[in-house]
């Protein structure tokens, strides 16, 4: 089978099946224990994302919304640095068109990165370490790209889900 074919094999799969979720293992979960505020990175999106109307300025303010309803502070690059690990919520959607033509190839991944100490050597300490994450994989016709965002919306919720099961109070 030819790679483009293949792909769009894949892309019609991901039609007929919704897309394809993940999310984190209990382990994961326990990484978030403590943990009182993150800084919030939203990666830039394509241009041709943005030009079919998605806006990272309006996953970060939804994202920004969540996790202040939550208790979770949304902490400045600054003050995060100040915190145990130095917490980034960290935001990709990843929006292609596959050989410039729909549906769009739509990867999105929400993500805990901490500073963290080796086991083996705690003299190595370890830079933006992903801790915990969540994804998304699906294929989105351009007309309904948008709904890309409450995507986010859902995995942003996964991680509240899962920072208040480790922080019961």
């Amino acid at each position: 089978m030819k790679p483009g074919a293949a792909f769009s094999a894949l892309i019609v799969f991901f039609l007929a099946v919704g897309g394809v979720a993940r999310g984190a293992s209990q382990n994961h979960k326990e990484t978030l224990r403590g943990l009182t505020g993150v800084t919030l990175r939203v990666e830039r999106l394509s241009e041709s994302a943005t030009y079919d109307g998605l806006s990272a300025r309006l996953i970060q303010t939804d994202a920004e919304e969540k996790l202040k309803k939550a208790g979770i502070a949304v902490l400045t690059a600054a003050q995060a640095a100040q915190e145990p690990g130095s917490p980034v919520l960290y935001i990709f959607v990843n929006a292609k068109l596959p050989y410039n033509s729909a549906p769009y190839a739509v990867m999105i991944t929400v993500a805990v990165l901490q500073n963290v100490v080796s086991a083996r050597d705690a003299s190595l300490k370890l830079s933006e370490v992903k801790t915990w994450d969540a994804g998304y994989l699906t294929a989105l016709d351009p007309s309904i790209l948008k709904q890309a965002r409450t995507m986010v919306g859902d995995l942003v919720d996964e991680f509240v889900r899962d920072w208040r099961e480790v922080n019961k109070k």
